[in-house]
């Protein structure tokens, strides 16, 4: 009787080896010998499924961004207004330790993206999702009332993901500084300040 192989189960434990070394090793680590040596493979045994290094570093940066998006969107879905906004925002900042090893694993790949067409595009079509998901959420809030600022949309999305990004990094270097309490502190501050003008703007 054959085996039965999953295919798509053999993909997924891949990129998983390869997320697990550059958490670890950064790129530098990365090869196709120490991925399959990681997932518990057989040298030779990626090609089937991947071709070279480089599908394999695409995929787990397409598969990376993919997951934070799903479970963002999934979690502004249950509320409406600026806790819409809040919740999809807080599911992407680096607050536990899942998120925080997402954020390693994304940033390593910010420098690749330098000399990488492919996953320059597939930074660019992440950060476009998180604009995109943003002006939703925040013309929903404007219609609701609950963002009464002058302030461009645009502006406050600029402000929101910036923060974000620049938390990404900052949790990584600075952890002592970037606790969960305070990121979240932090950023209530700031949706706060965007969300209403002050008396004297």
């Amino acid at each position: 009787m054959p085996i039965y192989v999953d295919h798509e189960k053999r993909r997924e434990a891949i990129i998983d080896a390869t997320w697990r070394i550059i958490e670890k090793r950064g790129f530098d680590g990365v090869s196709m010998r120490h991925i399959a040596s990681e997932a518990g493979f057989a040298n030779g045994s990626l090609t089937p499924y991947f071709t070279n290094k480089d599908e394999i570093l695409e995929a787990a940066f397409a598969r990376v961004t993919d997951l934070t998006m799903r479970r963002a969107q999934t979690r502004s879905l249950h509320v409406t207004g600026v806790k819409a906004i809040r919740e999809f925002c807080l599911e992407i900042m680096p607050i536990d330790d899942p998120k925080i090893v997402e954020a390693r694993i994304v940033i390593a790949f910010w420098d690749r993206a330098l000399v990488s067409p492919t996953i320059r595009a597939l930074l660019d079509e992440a950060w476009d999702s998180h604009r995109q998901v943003l002006e939703r959420l925040i013309t929903d809030a404007r219609v609701s009332g609950e963002i009464t600022t002058t302030r461009t949309d645009a502006s406050i999305i600029d402000a929101l993901t910036w923060f974000i990004t620049g938390l990404q990094s900052r949790v990584l270097f600075a952890p002592h500084h970037t606790s969960s309490s305070r990121q979240v502190m932090t950023f209530d501050m700031l949706l706060e300040a965007l969300i209403v003008d002050a008396p004297n703007d």
